[in-house]
């Protein structure tokens, strides 16, 4: 009876240890696979006769090691060290106005992290606080090409500053755009150009920001000239007579035109008759006095031209001339009387006048051969004699 007592106590102790084991939550959490990463957020901060070091935990470290040095750049093979450190750790025992020198090691069962980034820190009897710094003076601003150059004097005790601009005078840090963190020079860019900005300047440490600097301000440059886009709408009026009328579209910023000439399609820049310095967008091509052929095709195309250049070539037209050819009617009709064309005494003729002149009889005007002229041949030869 005895022995079926004690076995059943026996089993009974196993299935509780059993139940204890299954409500401790499982398994444990696996080992760690790597060294733990360098620690960041390292901080010193001197006392009387100690220093005051703090960090930012590290995932997977189970302790730290602090290395510490009296001169800059220790590593963890120049400095001492000192194991299982926790933040935040007191460092006492040191010499007054002495700066001393700490990294920091992560550590776990895999091994040592890198060292985090080196701080430093002076212990001093009298640690005096930092006090607001004084406004920011000799401020100056130069614009340039969409930005403005700020500078200011060193202001003693400031970490860093910040620039306050607006586009209108008073700016304030409170009505200003903020550029925070800067340092002398700054360049203030992305703005419009043309445009007068205002600053003023703030020197900021731990203690707060100062107040403002005297505002001063500056003119960005104007834009830069380009070249004018190439002339779009061109169009040419074919059958006139010895000439052919183009117009085209205005082009922005242009302050004139050229007009190339081809007698083939294929016309350029280089191989085309160049009229230029024209200054409207309507343009008559006459071949200069003499006029075009008659019953001819001519292909054109037009630039846009200001003080930084010619623009590209329009897309190229083309036009042909009527058959009526008013230089070779002059010729036969009127030269013996007036002259050659280019000298004729009747330059400037209009057709109207012509005209009269033949029903008329004007200076002898009125014969058969010139009364046989149509409308037709009689404006080809005003056109003619009108350029």
């Amino acid at each position: 009876m005895k022995r079926t007592i004690a076995g059943l106590v026996s089993i009974l102790l196993m299935i509780f240890t059993f139940m204890l084991a299954g409500c401790s939550g499982g398994e444990s959490a696996p080992p760690p696979t790597t060294v733990p990463a360098a620690p960041t957020g390292l901080n010193a901060t001197p006392a009387d006769s100690q220093v005051t070091i703090s960090w930012t935990a590290v995932a997977g470290a189970t302790s730290y090691n602090l290395y510490h040095s009296t001169t800059a750049g220790v590593t963890t093979t120049t400095g001492t060290k000192i194991t299982g450190v926790t933040s935040p750790y007191v460092q006492t025992g040191l010499t007054n106005g002495t700066t001393y020198f700490y990294i920091l090691t992560a550590v776990n069962s895999i091994g040592e992290s890198a060292p985090s980034n080196e701080v430093s820190a002076t212990p001093s009897a009298v640690i005096t606080p930092p006090t607001i710094p004084a406004a920011p003076t000799g401020v100056t601003a130069v614009g340039g090409t969409n930005q403005v150059t700020v500078t200011w004097n060193t202001v003693t005790g400031a970490t860093s500053y910040n620039i306050y601009y607006s586009t209108t005078t008073g700016v304030t840090t409170a009505n200003g755009t903020k550029l925070a963190g800067v340092a002398s020079p700054d360049v203030v860019t992305g703005l419009a150009v043309s445009t007068t900005y205002f600053f003023i300047v703030t020197a900021v440490n731990s203690a707060g920001e100062s107040v403002a600097s005297s505002q001063v301000s500056a003119t960005t440059n104007a834009a830069a000239p380009v070249v004018p886009a190439a002339p779009t709408g061109v169009s040419a009026t074919a059958g006139q007579v010895n000439s052919v009328p183009l117009t085209w579209t205005a082009v922005s910023g242009a302050t004139s035109y050229n007009v190339y000439r081809g007698t083939a399609t294929g016309v350029t820049t280089s191989n085309g008759t160049k009229m230029s310095g024209i200054a409207t967008t309507t343009f008559t091509d006459t071949n200069s006095k003499a006029g075009l052929n008659a019953n001819t095709a001519y292909f054109y195309i037009v630039t846009a031209v200001n003080a930084t250049g010619e623009s590209a070539a329009s897309s190229e037209v083309n036009a042909s001339t009527s058959a009526t050819d008013g230089v070779a009617l002059y010729s036969t009709n009127c030269s013996g009387c007036h002259g050659a064309l280019l000298t004729s005494s009747k330059r400037g003729a209009s057709a109207t006048t012509i005209q009269n002149a033949i029903n008329n009889n004007t200076g002898g005007m009125g014969t058969t051969s010139l009364k046989a002229l149509t409308s037709t041949q009689v404006a080809a030869i005003a056109t003619v004699l009108g350029f």
